[in-house]
């Protein structure tokens, strides 16, 4: 299994943006998946908001991204997120 690291795109234009308004959704997200159409399906699965009138932010690489996370490297921390009102 490989770990993922899937995160909203800051790029997009608010007509057309999951994220905006920015509350009470999920930016980034980190699942363990055998493929990344898989590991977007358990993003899209674990969702909060941003799926609601979007429900394909996690699942298209439109709205964002999926990367490898390697296991190997330095010590570091690899998501905080944290969005509060």
């Amino acid at each position: 299994m490989t770990l993922w690291i899937l995160k909203a795109r800051k790029d997009l234009p608010k007509d057309d943006n999951p994220w905006y308004p920015w509350n009470d959704k999920n930016f980034g997200i980190v699942v363990r998946a055998s493929t990344e159409e898989r590991a977007r399906e358990l993003a899209r699965d674990s969702s909060s908001d941003e799926s609601r009138r979007f429900e394909n932010a996690w699942t298209s690489s439109k709205y964002s991204t999926c990367d490898e996370l390697p296991a190997e490297g330095e010590e570091d921390v690899i998501l905080i997120d944290h969005h509060a009102a």
